[in-house]
């Protein structure tokens, strides 16, 4: 029996993702490079979509 843990970043249209060894902490998840969303820690995003998505987490901030 094989068992595989993936990451996959939960961003639209993105495929990104990483084959991880063992069931991962939050700390382990950020030490990647990933982030975790800040309202919502079971989602997280590649390093590529963070910048995109943390800028529309500001503005929803923001707009209230």
């Amino acid at each position: 029996m094989t068992i595989e843990v993936k990451i996959s970043c939960d961003a639209s249209g993105c495929f990104n993702e990483r084959d991880l060894y063992d069931w991962p902490t939050d700390s382990d998840i950020e030490d990647m490079g990933w982030h975790l969303h800040p309202g919502v820690p079971e989602q997280q995003y590649c390093d590529e979509c963070w910048p995109v998505v943390k800028k529309e987490i500001d503005e929803i901030r923001n707009s209230g």
